[in-house]
């Protein structure tokens, strides 16, 4: 009797583990869907992207899906984009349809702009306020300041603290005629320059079109920012 128990015990367990072991061939490997969307992104990535890291988020272990049978295909949904986090469909499109989304994360590994000193808000910003560095960043490196001559002509839309990596949205241009400022209209005719002297209308960032009323004639023209107090216009 004990025997026969023994061996219904047995024949239990072994099918139990056959059943388990031919449900593990039957799934899919969850790292091949991470996989999958690692390599869709890097896909979509521009030619000229330099050092980027990608790491997809890990699947619940939990997660049981019938093996694919086709290439898995992966596409980024609707309305998606590369930001520092891109959200991946990866699908079966044989018998065993089936569809699961993996997060992927997305750095670079870059020359970055850092503030070596805090800058307060509409402080101008040259040189020798930041310190050249290689460093990981989330995202891709177009959304980063990597050369000083970007700086020209630029300050801080608000405060800095040390230590931040300047990305294009925290400067704005500097202005280089305020409203009521006294300034130089510059012109050209006939290959000579005339310059004649007015006052801005409104507040000049460098190439804008501001208005400029001439104090010779009082007429109020157009022109192009140009320099620090020079507006630039065509007769």
């Amino acid at each position: 009797m004990i025997h026969a128990h023994f061996l219904i015990r047995t024949l239990l367990l072994s099918f139990l583990i056959y059943i388990g072991s031919a449900h593990a061939l039957s799934d899919q490997s969850l790292a091949t869907i991470e996989e999958a969307a690692e390599q869709h992104v890097r896909a979509l990535l521009p030619a000229t992207t330099g050092k980027v890291l990608l790491q997809a988020d890990r699947l619940d272990p939990r997660l049981h899906l019938s093996q694919c049978n086709t290439p898995l295909q992966a596409f980024l949904p609707s309305g998606a984009n590369l930001g520092t986090k891109a959200t991946v469909g990866v699908r079966c499109n044989d018998g065993n349809t089936w569809s699961v989304y993996v997060p992927v994360s997305i750095e670079s590994e870059i020359d970055v702009l850092s503030l070596n000193k805090s800058v307060a808000r509409n402080t101008p910003i040259s040189a020798l306020d930041v310190d050249i560095r290689t460093q990981r960043v989330p995202g891709l490196m177009n959304r980063y300041l990597k050369d000083v001559k970007s700086l020209q002509n630029k300050r801080s839309k608000r405060d800095l603290p040390a230590g931040t990596v300047l990305t294009p949205d925290m400067l704005q241009a500097e202005l280089l005629v305020k409203r009521g400022q006294q300034v130089t209209i510059l012109a050209e005719v006939a290959g000579i320059e005339v310059r004649n002297q007015g006052v801005a209308l409104s507040d000049g960032s460098p190439d804008m079109r501001v208005q400029v009323k001439n104090l010779g004639s009082a007429k109020v023209i157009e022109g192009v920012v140009d320099v620090n107090g020079v507006i630039r216009v065509s007769l």
